[in-house]
């Protein structure tokens, strides 16, 4: 049982410190957290991987990754835009090598940690004047965040930047996601046969996704109903209510 676990556990979404980062099943597609994302708008869109966005100290301190990350690479006079299946709460942008710019948001945002050279002009604008990089936290939910180039951009022949996304660690390990108003957990967990979600206070969709952000198993749920897993494998999955709370759920069959 401890095996099956370590093997689950290693091919999970990279959760590291404070963040997890996204996954990428393409430069302008992926997952985060188990919810489907896509990005339009990119010049020249590119992965690269084995970028280091961890450490204690530096642009990525307050929310590191890990040294091993994929980020996407693209020219530096894109105005992009990601869109999410589903509402992401805090939404964190780790960027990479930016130049001179002012980059407009449409949502308010704070720096969680950076090299210096990032600050922000505005509650929605971001400004450099050198290489740079940090993490910016958007406030509240975002389903759509959108840059735009402002005035200021400098504009350099073959001249590319970096990012990724993340989102605050929900402590997966307890098997209970806080919200505002109630703690929501998930039980029995791990489980063979049925699970239930207790403190929800209304009706909810759920989506199952396996550890490669893929549907697994969809539905609706009230409190301390159960959802039947006995068709799911063993392994280690997430549950994503439609309100934006995620829930590690492990489906364990019994040994004979």
């Amino acid at each position: 049982i401890i095996l099956l676990l370590a093997v689950f556990m290693a091919i999970i979404p990279s959760v590291y410190g404070q963040a997890i980062g996204a996954l990428y099943s393409s430069p302008t597609q992926g997952t985060l957290n188990g919810v489907p994302f896509t990005i339009s708008g990119l010049s020249s869109p590119d992965l690269i991987e084995g970028i280091s966005l961890g450490g204690n100290a530096g642009s990525y301190s307050a929310a590191p990754l890990s040294s091993n990350e994929t980020i996407i690479d693209y020219g530096a006079n894109s105005n992009w835009s990601i869109t999410f299946d589903q509402p992401i709460e805090n939404l964190r942008l780790y960027i990479r090598g930016w130049r001179t710019f002012e980059i407009d948001f449409n949502h308010s945002f704070t720096i969680l940690s950076s090299d210096g050279d990032i600050q922000s002009v505005s509650a929605t604008r971001l400004g450099s004047t050198e290489f740079s990089g940090g993490i910016l936290e958007f406030s509240g939910s975002v389903t759509e965040l959108s840059a735009s180039l402002g005035e200021e951009w400098i504009s350099i022949p073959g001249n590319s930047q970096g990012m990724t996304f993340g989102i605050a660690d929900p402590d997966l390990s307890a098997d209970k996601f806080d919200t505002a108003v109630n703690k929501i957990s998930l039980y029995p967990n791990p489980a063979s046969d049925f699970v239930k979600i207790e403190a929800l206070n209304n009706t909810h969709t759920y989506t199952i996704h396996d550890v490669l952000g893929s549907d697994i198993k969809k539905g609706t749920i009230t409190d301390g109903e159960d959802i039947d897993i006995k068709g799911l494998a063993d392994g280690i999955y997430s549950l994503t209510l439609d309100n934006g709370t995620t829930l590690k759920l492990v489906k364990l069959s019994p040994i004979n």
